[in-house]
């Protein structure tokens, strides 16, 4: 199922995003420029046949995707997988792991072995998961997965990040620590160039979330913002993934258990 939503505030639930895998969209200044770029880029003669080219790629991959057969997929090294148990939210969070790495073995079907299985009335064909389907479904998941990590829903990270340049750019002007410099809205949207109401939204989100400090206006000046603390604040990282290597040693010491105890 796809969903596709705008910036609301349901973008900011943890418990929704964690239903999702999410993909948003870079707003940044110069994701901007590189989105007028390849804009203008599509009317020169190079982009009309790149296009033409892209179309010709999507009829490949539509074709690709019919030749799919509904096949089940056995992952048999799945006992020794590990995956982050430490937030309630990881519950909902493997099965998207395990999902990631069945999906990458059902696409590489006509280079498996398709076996069968029968139990009683029932039988069923299937592929089975191998090392390699692991190790890139790692890869991916560090950067498909390891967003919902993220206390910050990406558009709030977003802002968050540069709200900090810009504070770590006047903090060097005036000689003080980052955390020492205020900012108003006003001054937020001339930094980032977003809407009024993407940063009142996103802001008010910050400082619920203790990442900014608000300071209410006073004789009839603008409340102002600032960082609540110098230190970097980094995105937690999906820890906890069973790498190949570990998972050959692992495979290796079970054989080892498995023949001692014949």
């Amino acid at each position: 199922m796809i969903v596709i939503t705008t910036t609301s505030a349901e973008a900011f639930d943890e418990e929704t995003r964690s239903r999702f895998v999410q993909l948003s969209m870079n707003e940044s200044i110069e994701q901007t420029r590189i989105i007028l770029s390849q804009q203008r880029h599509q009317h020169s003669l190079s982009g009309v046949l790149e296009k033409a080219e892209s179309e010709e790629i999507k009829r490949l991959h539509h074709h690709a995707q019919r030749m799919l057969k509904p096949l089940a997929v056995v992952n048999p090294f799945v006992e020794h997988l590990t995956y982050p148990s430490e937030r309630l939210i990881h519950r909902r969070e493997q099965r998207k792991y395990l999902s990631l790495i069945n999906s990458i073995a059902l696409l590489h079907q006509y280079q498996r072995e398709i076996k069968t299985a029968k139990r009683g009335e029932i039988e069923i064909e299937y592929v089975e998961v191998e090392l390699s389907d692991i190790a890139l479904a790692n890869e991916l998941a560090e950067e498909i997965l390891g967003k919902a990590m993220d206390e910050l829903a990406p558009p709030v990270r977003g802002m968050f990040e540069a709200i900090r340049e810009a504070c770590k750019r006047r903090a060097e002007e005036l000689k003080i620590k980052a955390c020492d410099v205020q900012l108003t809205r006003r001054e937020i949207r001339e930094t980032t160039a977003w809407s009024d109401w993407q940063v009142r939204m996103y802001c008010q989100k910050l400082v619920e979330m203790e990442y900014l400090w608000a300071i209410q206006a006073v004789n009839g000046k603008p409340s102002v913002y600032q960082l609540a603390s110098d230190a970097e604040s980094e995105v937690q990282s999906l820890r906890g993934l069973t790498g190949v290597d570990e998972l050959k040693t692992r495979l290796k010491d079970a054989a080892k258990e498995k023949a001692a105890s014949r």
